[in-house]
């Protein structure tokens, strides 16, 4: 029992010091690299941004109205959501033209600023038109809901256009008449973006179902492109790209860099405090540490939350809640210990009564999170969404991993009080 523990406990901690290896500095996984802080996103305060200008470009007698330009706005948004640009900011500057910060850094998928600028200044008009009849518009965009993609076994990529309820019984008629024509030469029909050609489709049969599909010869960056300009909605009035002003971190030059190797300190100094002052439950405490650095590392990276600087600060509240926590786990351990209990009980008791009083903290300081997302502003949303990951990986850390891993060492070598506190004040009145 006692060598299948210990065994269990290696591990274990194997699994966490590689895992945090892997978040921090990268590692293969078959083909593919396994690398969080190569992916997360860093804010513009640490690395620096992107201001896009886009000018509102309306037809010759067409006025824009405050509707249309809160439409523009909500659909940018939406675009840069799809892009994986989730907390940029879109603002209206006035007479017609907004201002889209986006953070620039290699952890971004931000590239090419014109790129970028283009893909959010297309309008978004897909139609479909009739070949035979000089192509007259069928059906418009307001007759699609949503663009699907489908990939063949040659990495190919079809597009569906799933339609509407309206759009559907459209489709059909539609279909139908060009499809029952007599001449091979009138039954095709050309779907249009924006003005440009995608498809020239020959019918055979109407669409019962209310999904159009075609073939394209898209990449995969092209067709997920596509499918997100058009998702997020048609611009109700053109925009036109006017320019791009690329800024400094505001934080300086190395703030990033700045930033890892404090957490790394801190974290480093309380791991060692906590092995030496509580031995071997300083050991599960410091691997409790690795584990909740790794955790949140991985869950910025896949949930896209930018790292600023107010979500740098979470992290290192979420560190001293749990330094917090583990040293509550061990003064109760050792506090029911002195009460008279062997070590087994005592790590049981003591960890309850550890875990309530650490969890009506965590409680306590998740009410925080939920007045932030209350807010409803993106820039706040940022940080709480920040500050209630490497919250809630902290509390995992101490409730769950270290008291897994505590658990372990006591089941392994229960006959030593002075593997788990000073021999002094172990054998003051607790049975070994």
């Amino acid at each position: 029992m006692k060598l299948r523990s210990m065994i269990v406990f290696v591990l274990i901690a194997a699994v966490i010091l590689v895992g945090a290896w892997g978040a921090f500095c990268g590692a293969p996984v078959g083909v593919e690299i396994f690398a969080p802080m190569e992916v997360m996103q860093r804010g513009a305060d640490l690395e620096g941004e992107a201001a896009i200008f886009l000018d509102t470009a309306p037809a010759e007698g067409q006025e824009v109205t405050a509707e249309q330009l809160t439409d523009i706005q909500g659909i940018l948004e939406k675009r840069l959501a799809a892009m994986g640009y989730a907390f940029s900011e879109v603002v209206q500057l006035g007479d017609g033209q907004f201002q889209v910060n986006i953070p620039v850094n290699d952890s971004t998928a931000f590239h090419d600023a014109q790129q970028l600028s283009d893909a959010l200044a297309q309008t978004g008009r897909l139609y479909i038109t009739d070949a035979a009849n000089d192509d007259a518009v069928l059906l418009d965009r307001d007759s699609i809901a949503e663009v699907e993609l489908q990939t063949n076994s040659l990495g190919k990529y079809s597009i569906f256009l799933r339609m509407t309820e309206a759009g559907k019984t459209l489709l059909e008629q539609v279909t139908g008449e060009v499809s029952s024509r007599e001449r091979e030469d009138e039954k095709y029909l050309h779907v249009f973006l924006d003005g440009k050609e995608l498809a020239e489709l020959s019918l055979r049969e109407a669409a019962t179902d209310g999904i159009f599909g075609f073939s394209s010869s898209y990449t995969e960056y092209e067709a997920t492109r596509f499918q997100q300009i058009v998702n997020a909605g048609m611009l109700p009035v053109s925009l036109e790209a006017n320019a791009q002003v690329a800024a400094s971190a505001r934080m300086g030059e190395h703030a990033w860099s700045g930033l890892l190797k404090a957490l790394g300190i801190g974290a480093a100094v309380a791991a060692v405090v906590l092995l030496v002052v509580y031995r071997a439950a300083g050991l599960a405490h410091a691997l409790s540490i690795a584990a909740y650095l790794a955790l949140t590392a991985i869950g910025f990276a896949l949930l896209g939350i930018p790292v600023t600087a107010a979500n740098a600060a979470a992290w290192m509240l979420s560190l001293a809640f749990l330094v917090s926590a583990l040293v509550w786990n061990s003064t109760c351990f050792r506090r029911q210990h002195l009460a008279g209990k062997n070590l087994r009980a005592a790590f049981r008791s003591g960890y309850a009564e550890a875990s309530g009083k650490y969890t009506n903290a965590f409680v306590l300081l998740f009410l925080g999170f939920v007045v932030l997302i209350a807010s409803g502003s993106a820039a706040i949303e940022n940080l709480a969404y920040g500050y209630g990951l490497s919250l809630l990986t902290a509390y995992l850390a101490a409730a769950v991993v270290d008291r897994m891993l505590a658990a372990l060492l006591v089941r392994a070598q229960d006959g030593k009080a002075g593997w788990y506190f000073p021999l002094k004040k172990a054998n003051e009145g607790g049975n070994a």
